[in-house]
């Protein structure tokens, strides 16, 4: 699923700033604080290449831990389903003992 849109046209901002040029809106529910950071550190004209790249590390991830959480969940049903057998043993040195 593409998480990127990229919208045309006029766009303007709560802030009062607009423009006309490509948008491209990031969801960053995966994204990190130090993600944010990357993105505040990058220049101005690196922003967008910056936002691309963490979004794209950051869902591979996120898809990857899904994955391994399905999986987890796979076996762990596959175990609940087995039968399980508790045998005691008691002895010593000689040997199990005869009133076991």
């Amino acid at each position: 699923m593409r998480k990127t849109k990229i919208h045309k046209g006029l766009w303007v901002c709560y802030d009062g700033s607009w423009g006309t040029e490509e948008v491209q809106l990031f969801d960053t529910s995966n994204w990190l604080r130090e993600d944010w950071d990357r993105l505040d550190a990058a220049g101005d004209y690196d922003k967008l290449l910056t936002a691309r790249h963490i979004t794209r590390k950051r869902n591979k991830q996120a898809r990857k831990q899904r994955l391994i959480e399905q999986e987890a969940e796979r076996i762990m049903a596959g175990a609940r389903l087995l039968e399980v057998r508790t045998i005691i043993l008691s002895g010593n040195e000689n040997g199990l003992d005869e009133n076991a």
